[in-house]
């Protein structure tokens, strides 16, 4: 029996294990909203607009500051991952996205808050018709915010680790000995930096330095304890000048263009922010630090959008278009949950420890392997004998009977 053209397929656990990640480049986010499908314009409303909802219900219910914070990343992780509208199962409004998001977020942090407190609190900030949780209006939308709550567990892949900046404040601002005017502004621009991709990409120390000096620019104080022979040593809270420089600039890039949807921007006047980002700007000219720190790919290298005025600066969205590229990568990928041919693909694992996981990866793999082994083998194969035809034609004796046909007498 001939053996088979085709291999037998592979028998063993068929599963996906996704590894979580805590910080994500520019240059990721960007891949990641260009896969998804985001309109620049629309993500940028869709992010302030989710924020500051978030930041509303935390009020109306009292809840802490770190419940907000916890939020707000939550929400910028699912929205890298699923785009609102576009219909069918995964279609979801950025209102019902945020809730969800709250609802995680109150969990996690231990502020418990069923799902119908915080729709009943959206519904009493929003209209004059107070209602209770317990009223049968909340059913169906508290089953629709269910149903995102597993999506958005799934797409910060089950990390509940939360960063905490609120307590660095404190603690930078006394080392330096600051204002208490000072660490309190710093405080509301961190709550407004939220509305920027700044938490997924920079840490805790690097946020509350730049958070700490925008204030300080703001008040006009305590700029000697922060530029001074004095000032902290960025290398002790394990942070640097260019990522304080990039978190600056998302800031002001906020201020800037969105400055009624912030708490800090009314206060001044929106040629005080552009002025602040030429001087900005100047400092990155002359100690060569890029407008975004870390790349990926150095060919997708996000451009330095240089604006035509100083009046006009370029928008987050002109400096996405120009920085982002048509190019994906498995890793800005659409959600598995969203692909149909993906959803009996096997079971889907989730992982904290990237090392664990890339173990486990190559002892699946082992099993998997393909092993083929080469012979050589030297078989004798007889020689025909060639056929003379010019001895003419031999019958069964072997006799001759001539080269011609004749007949029998």
């Amino acid at each position: 029996m001939a053996p088979s053209a085709t291999a037998p397929p592979l028998v063993g656990p068929e599963s996906t294990v996704k590894v979580s990640t805590q910080y994500y480049f520019q240059q990721e986010i960007n891949l990641k909203i260009t896969a998804v499908g985001w309109d620049a314009q629309r993500e940028d409303q869709c992010r302030i607009q989710g924020v500051q909802l978030l930041h509303d219900i935390r009020h109306s219910l009292q809840l802490p500051a770190q419940t907000y914070t916890c939020a707000a990343t939550y929400y910028h992780r699912f929205r890298l991952d699923h785009k609102d509208g576009g219909g069918g199962i995964q279609s979801y409004q950025w209102q019902d996205a945020a809730i969800a998001a709250l609802l995680c977020a109150c969990k996690i942090e231990d502020t418990l808050k069923k799902s119908r407190d915080i729709l009943c609190a959206v519904h009493n900030f929003k209209s004059t018709d107070q209602l209770s949780p317990d009223d049968s209006r909340f059913d169906a939308p508290s089953n629709r915010i269910l149903g995102l709550e597993r999506m958005m567990l799934e797409s910060s892949k089950f990390d509940f680790r939360n960063r905490s900046p609120y307590k660095h404040i404190v603690k930078i601002a006394k080392y330096a000995g600051l204002d208490r005017e000072v660490a309190k502004l710093a405080m509301s621009i961190l709550n407004d930096s939220y509305k920027t991709w700044a938490p997924l990409k920079q840490t805790s120390s690097t946020m509350v330095f730049a958070c700490l000096e925008l204030a300080a620019h703001v008040l006009d104080k305590d700029l000697d304890k922060i530029f001074g022979p004095n000032a902290p040593n960025y290398e002790e809270f394990a942070t640097n000048r260019p990522d304080i420089m990039e978190t600056l600039l998302d800031i002001i890039d906020l201020y800037t263009h969105f400055q009624k949807s912030t708490t800090v921007g009314p206060l001044m006047d929106i040629d005080y922010f552009v002025q602040l980002r030429i001087l900005y700007n100047k400092e990155m000219s002359e100690k060569g630090i890029e407008r975004f720190n870390h790349c990926i790919d150095p060919s997708l290298a996000i451009a330095k959008v240089t604006p035509k005025t100083p009046i006009t600066p370029a928008s987050p969205a002109e400096t996405r278009g120009n920085g982002s590229s048509n190019r994906t990568s498995d890793m800005a990928g659409p959600s598995p949950r969203s692909d149909p041919a993906q959803k009996n693909a096997g079971t889907m694992r989730f992982m904290l420890d990237r090392n664990q996981a890339r173990e486990e990866q190559a002892i699946v793999d082992s099993y998997h392997k393909e092993e083929y082994e080469e012979y050589e083998i030297e078989v004798d194969e007889p020689i025909p004998q060639k056929h003379d035809r010019s001895l003419g034609y031999r019958g069964r004796d072997n006799g001759y009977h001539g080269g011609g046909r004749g007949r029998r007498r």
